[in-house]
């Protein structure tokens, strides 16, 4: 006679049956959920439209080309689309002729050279030859 929970097995012992539930266990990474479905969740590729590229993590960008339009200047007007039409006033640019401009810009400085003139340091002197001073000086 076996204990109370227990039955007698083909071999003569009492053998006890014990119940429990199982232990749930998701596969492959998933977590289980309260309704007992496992959940796995992973993040999604980012893929973007036809002709357009990703840029960083979530944006897609489009080079777009378009021509550029033709814009003057002030005071200027577009001709043919091509070339801007207009006047200008511009201070003159100084220049000179002969010479160099000083830094001031003011003057034109122009250097000649020239033999020196010989003279002498007194009338008494006669130059000769542009080279001495020659007097004749009395007893």
């Amino acid at each position: 006679v076996c204990p109370t929970g227990y039955t007698l097995d083909s071999n003569r012992q009492c053998v006890a049956r014990e119940e429990i539930m199982p232990e749930r266990v998701c596969l492959n990474g998933g977590e289980l959920m309260s309704d007992l479905n496992c959940m796995k969740t992973t993040n999604p590729i980012m893929k973007c439209p036809v002709e357009y590229t990703l840029v960083g993590e979530n944006m897609c960008q489009k080079n777009v080309e378009i021509d550029p339009v033709a814009v003057c200047p002030s005071g200027f007007t577009l001709t043919d689309g091509q070339m801007c039409s207009g006047s200008k006033t511009v201070a003159p640019i100084k220049k000179c002729m002969q010479g160099v401009l000083n830094e001031m810009q003011t003057e034109c400085i122009l250097q000649k050279s020239v033999s020196p003139i010989s003279t002498c340091p007194s009338p008494d002197f006669t130059l000769v030859s542009n080279e001495r001073c020659v007097r004749e000086v009395l007893y």
